[in-house]
């Protein structure tokens, strides 16, 4: 898999939400040679301040071997993470963001240190 193969792949590929501009975008990193990366984009409301803005997904390395079919699940992949995303940062039980996709791995671990409380 090359740059261009990859960039021709991707130029198939549609997520389709009506009123809301997203895309892919395909990257090459030279950090540690020239890996190539799939990373999706999309215009949302910021959770904090309300204005639009343009919202990046996490990278998504590509292999050199991978198939036509593997890129588009990944795709796929990057799209559903990107909302699931979206949905913990819009999701709240007591006007707190319990499944907070920003949530510091070291305050989950004190919670779940604590002993389990069931209602």
């Amino acid at each position: 898999m090359d740059f261009e193969k990859l960039e021709a792949i991707v130029r198939g590929i549609k997520y389709d939400k009506p009123g809301i501009q997203n895309g892919f975008n395909v990257i090459t990193g030279n950090k540690y040679g020239k890996l190539l990366f799939l990373q999706h984009y999309q215009h949302v409301l910021d959770v904090k301040t309300g204005e639009a803005i343009v919202q990046r997904g996490r990278k998504w390395y590509i292999s050199p071997y991978m198939t036509a079919s593997e890129v588009v699940q990944t795709a796929l992949l990057a799209v559903k993470q990107f909302e699931e995303h979206e949905i913990r940062e819009n999701f709240f039980y007591h006007n707190k963001r319990v499944f907070g996709p920003h949530l510091d791995v070291r305050a989950l671990q004190i919670v779940a240190d604590q002993e389990e409380i069931r209602e």
